[in-house]
């Protein structure tokens, strides 16, 4: 297909554009666009939900015989947005405490009117597990903070509590609605003693924390993260031991934790040797676009900087990838691998370069098909992960915008035909 695209000329025009006359551009650069995903906007393009007039519908829960988890990074990178302003997500709050970035209004993570349309559009197409994104961090002394903003969707707008790294709650709104799990970001230093207690305490002891045989699980960002901080694969053997004593004596069976095996890119034999030696009862991922190559795209970007991204195309590139990586992890850990979905990245907004899929929507149905039949054949647990919701830095994103409507999520529930008993209804407009 004709990858051309004319982002750049999208870009210089939207910036100053406001929501409204950004819908018209992208209605006029219709006709003759041609955007890495498709051709641009042959679609109609929704009407934005403003969360101050617009209440969302109760969730419609899904049946819990496959878990069908959603990365949830809690964060705009306003950059991304200031670059790629067409990617701005169909909600917005027009209230004196709503956002707005080059005159597009955008909403505030941590508002519970916002997570309400969120679980409420994941249910609804057939997603039943939150994979959130938690960024917690050791200060120099060692002890435990957790009060960063990155953090108050979670804390604050999902679990309701009064403040980030606050005092836990007992239960939370959503707990008949959609699981949840916590990844340990560990971006940096964050093997605090305190840790086990606060993920404990905030969230293992909610009614709606996700186990697998009876036990939370709790991912870790990486492999080697906590190894290299703690000393060696002893020490984070030990402190993984600590982790699931605490767990224990809080009154669960243990814990079941798992890292990103080979973070983004291709694991190698070293990634599992070391993941199997620090304790770890398995493996998932988060985005696999590393693991696989594509053709190279070098261009100039809105200042006339040199870019290259890879263009990875669904079908000959973006599938056989995923098979070769499910293969491989799901030989190393069995059952113990969840397995895990990339439904697309474009660095070309937030990123100097990296990987740009390219392919249409109905493609990720053919993936998410791909990776259910590889569960059914290797007998797998049946869970698959899906990143990502919001990650708008990367290009990788779900969640209804401006762009692509709700074209993501129907192609997600698409995929899902056959193991979960939602199917999508009329959007509510």
């Amino acid at each position: 297909m004709n990858t051309k695209s004319l982002y750049p000329r999208r870009r210089h025009a939207a910036q100053s554009l406001s929501v409204i006359a950004l819908t018209l551009a992208l209605l006029a650069a219709s006709a003759g666009a041609q955007n890495v995903m498709e051709r641009a906007q042959p679609w109609p393009i929704p009407a934005r939900i403003d969360v101050c007039t617009q209440k969302a519908p109760d969730p419609v829960p899904v049946q819990r015989k496959w878990t069908v988890g959603m990365w949830d990074f809690p964060r705009f990178e306003v950059n991304a947005l200031i670059s790629a302003p067409w990617r701005a997500p169909l909600l917005y709050e027009s209230g004196p405490q709503g956002r707005e970035v080059n005159g597009i209004r955008l909403y505030r993570e941590e508002d519970p009117r916002v997570l309400d349309w969120h679980v409420y559009w994941m249910t609804k197409y057939g997603i039943n597990l939150i994979i959130w994104d938690w960024y917690p961090h050791k200060k120099p002394d060692g002890t435990l903070d957790c009060s960063e903003a990155i953090n108050s969707p979670l804390e604050m707008g999902f679990l309701g509590k009064a403040k980030t790294g606050g005092e836990p709650v007992a239960t939370n709104r959503f707990a008949q609605a959609i699981d949840f799990v916590v990844m340990v970001t560990d971006h940096g230093p964050v093997a605090s003693p305190d840790l086990p207690a606060y993920i404990i305490n905030n969230f293992l002891k909610q009614p709606n924390y996700f186990k697998i045989d009876g036990k939370p699980l709790v991912v870790f960002w990486d492999t080697k993260e906590l190894a290299d901080e703690l000393g060696g694969v002893p020490q984070a053997h030990k402190y993984l031991d600590d982790f699931r004593a605490a767990a224990r004596q809080a009154g669960f069976p243990g814990l079941f934790l798992v890292p990103i095996v080979g973070n983004t890119g291709m694991p190698n034999e070293s990634h599992i040797t070391q993941t199997k030696a620090e304790g770890f009862d398995g493996g998932i991922g988060y985005h696999y676009s590393g693991a696989y190559g594509g053709e190279k795209h070098e261009g100039l970007d809105e200042n006339q900087v040199k870019r290259t991204y890879r263009y990875q195309d669904y079908l000959p590139v973006v599938i056989p990838g995923h098979q070769k990586v499910w293969d491989l992890l799901a030989t190393a850990f069995g059952d113990n691998y969840l397995l895990s979905i990339t439904c697309n990245q474009d660095w070309r907004g937030g990123r100097p370069g990296g990987p740009v899929t390219v392919g249409r929507p109905a493609d990720l149905t053919k993936l998410i098909q791909a990776g259910i039949a590889t569960v059914k054949e290797r007998k797998l647990r049946p869970f698959i992960s899906l990143e990502a919701w919001n990650e708008f830095g990367e290009g990788a994103l779900v969640e209804p915008n401006i762009e692509q409507g709700y074209r993501w999520l129907e192609a997600i529930s698409a995929g899902l035909e056959g193991i979960t008993t939602n199917k999508a209804a009329e959007d509510v407009k």
